[in-house]
């Protein structure tokens, strides 16, 4: 009896170990609108974060955490959803891009980057997962072969017509992360400059 009561022990501190693990992944959101149950996390999925996670140094771990765990804004998980578009613009690089999420985690985006420099315009079309924890919004590429399967914003203002966010970089602090501003609605479709060579 005693054998068995010890398996019935083993077994429910493993299920217990296994709901916290899941926990960690705090999703947002109510039952169709959920994007990405903790369930549906693909092994490949649960490999990025943390092989992510692993990158950071100690003090931005500490800060992505915070982030991680914060409330999440009002209104965040619904003004995330629907079509959204920003840009990015310098001297020498030129990127747009366009992107739809829907309420049941999954994500279209098109981007667009003109090298000044290398006369190049590339057009890229990515198919992907996303979801939210706390502040933090995770997107993954759905291509097995992408150079980087796992993007991580934190998104520190969002109304029915902008929201602002930052690129969490593993190796930057909070501050120093990349500043983005989106809007909502279909972005432009620039065509290449002449002389320029479009990369599909």
């Amino acid at each position: 009896m005693s054998l068995l009561l010890n398996q019935i022990h083993i077994r429910a501190a493993i299920f217990g170990l296994m709901l916290a693990a899941f926990s960690a992944f705090n999703v947002y959101g109510q039952d169709a609108e959920k994007p990405v149950a903790p369930t549906k996390m693909s092994p490949q999925m649960l490999k990025a974060i943390s092989g992510f996670e692993e990158e950071m140094l100690r003090k931005v771990r500490t800060q992505y955490d915070e982030l991680a765990t914060a409330e999440p804004l009002p209104n965040q998980l619904k003004e995330m959803q629907g079509l959204w578009h920003g840009s990015a613009i310098d001297d020498e690089f030129h990127s747009f891009w366009t992107y739809k999420r829907s309420s049941g985690g999954t994500f279209l985006a098109r981007s667009i980057d003109q090298d000044l420099t290398e006369k190049t315009h590339t057009v890229k079309v990515v198919r992907g997962k996303w979801f939210l924890r706390g502040r933090l919004v995770y997107k993954f590429d759905d291509d097995p072969n992408a150079e980087i399967p796992l993007s991580v914003y934190v998104i520190d203002s969002i109304d029915s017509k902008n929201v602002q966010s930052r690129l969490v970089h593993e190796h930057e602090y909070a501050d120093d992360w990349m500043k983005l501003k989106d809007e909502r609605g279909i972005g432009s479709n620039p065509k290449p400059p002449a002389g320029f060579k479009t990369i599909p």
